[in-house]
């Protein structure tokens, strides 16, 4: 396949791109349920992923009800982000050491985490992540960790088909599309998951 080629996969077809993906070496993350949310999280294949569930979003409010829908994206953003994925909130920068009672020697760990590749993420988490590269990766002085993590990652976008009363697409300059964002794509792979009397497919 070229770059703008279109694809149509069913459930085995995704779950086989997922596998593919690991078998390249990347971190699987994934929107997962957990602690009563939807939420970024690791995945091994589709059986991890929020099948039949959805989300009720209000200001103030939000929960979750499951049913026999066999679509996976069925629900609005929710309160994760993918930002931990390439810049976790704790992190090993310089370990100290006294040596001969006097001298400290500092020492930075070399860290190369597998690359990751994030399946699901919803086009305005894509300009969220494009706002994240302007702030850490751009400028004079580039968090290197993150640059890096930013360069390894394979997106799977998935196209947004239930927006909720407090999404802010509007705002950001983007839309259910992928690909709408202010500074382009920023996905390797955009899937729209289709639901009718040709079946379950994207």
């Amino acid at each position: 396949m070229g770059r703008g080629d279109v694809l149509v996969i069913d459930d085995r077809g995704f779950d086989a791109l997922l596998g593919a993906l690991a078998a390249r070496g990347f971190t699987l993350r994934g929107p997962v349920v957990r602690d009563g949310a939807i939420v970024p999280g690791p995945v091994a294949n589709v059986d991890d992923l929020p099948r039949g569930w959805r989300d009720e979003q209000a200001p103030g409010d939000y929960r979750l009800s499951h049913g026999d829908d066999p679509r996976y994206f069925t629900w609005a953003v929710g309160p994760g982000s993918w930002k931990a994925e390439v810049f976790p909130p704790t992190q090993e920068l310089w370990r100290a050491r006294v040596e001969n009672g006097e001298r400290v020697v500092l020492r930075e760990p070399q860290v190369r985490p597998a690359p990751v590749a994030v399946v699901g993420a919803r086009p305005c988490e894509l300009v969220g992540l494009q706002v994240l590269d302007r702030v850490l990766a751009g400028g004079s002085d580039p968090d290197p960790r993150y640059s890096e993590g930013r360069r390894s990652m394979f997106v799977v976008a998935v196209e947004c088909g239930a927006p909720a009363a407090t999404c802010f697409c509007t705002s950001m300059g983007t839309g259910p599309a992928a690909g709408e964002g202010v500074d382009g794509a920023g996905f390797d792979l955009a899937l729209t998951e289709l639901l009718d009397e040709g079946g379950h497919r994207f």
